[in-house]
């Protein structure tokens, strides 16, 4: 993941997650081939500059396009809701 705050600077940083199980079974909650699978991520992050700030998301894997995965969400939450 990329974060690129609003004076240039940029922050990598890598996040390793399992999306199945070692069946090939997705983790998460949904049906059909809708998963919500929800993981946290740098709960301690702020944003301390005022200005838009940038995210970029891209996976490690050998292939490309992950078989299955045709959309990926990213969420912000305030503390106070998780």
């Amino acid at each position: 993941m990329d974060f690129t705050f609003p004076n240039g600077r940029t922050l990598r940083d890598t996040l390793a997650c399992d999306l199945a199980d070692e069946r090939g079974r997705w983790l998460g909650t949904g049906f059909g081939n809708l998963v919500d699978h929800r993981i946290g991520f740098r709960s301690q992050t702020g944003f301390p500059l005022t200005g838009d700030y940038a995210i970029g998301i891209r996976h490690g894997m050998r292939e490309t396009p992950l078989p299955g995965v045709s959309d990926i969400g990213f969420r912000l939450e305030p503390a106070a809701e998780r």
